[in-house]
């Protein structure tokens, strides 16, 4: 981080690859965004590449300082029946945009 008189200020983001179970009900995902979001996290693409037995995994491709990886994983952790599965480093290639569309 830089310090810029009392203010510090993040890094550069770092791509992420992030797996996260949840649970497969109303309002999971909105929670896990928001935490996101609240560690600093910039989602650039989400995709449920799971569901069973009352539980999702989403596939996160996101933006974030590595100094803000800790944090990200405790405002995850807070919320109730969601756990981290995967988190790793991954390049601008991995997070092309997705064009298909379901209505």
């Amino acid at each position: 981080r830089r310090q810029h008189g009392a203010v510090i200020v993040p890094s550069m983001s770092v791509d992420y690859r992030l797996h996260i179970r949840l649970p497969d009900r109303t309002g999971s995902l909105g929670a896990v965004a928001s935490r996101i979001g609240a560690a600093g996290g910039d989602i650039c693409r989400i995709e449920v590449i799971e569901r069973h037995d009352g539980f999702a995994v989403d596939e996160f491709h996101l933006a974030i300082p590595t100094e803000l990886l800790g944090l990200l994983r405790r405002e995850v952790g807070e919320i109730e029946g969601v756990a981290i599965t995967l988190l790793e480093e991954c390049d601008a290639h991995d997070l092309r945009q997705v064009t298909r569309i379901h209505v």
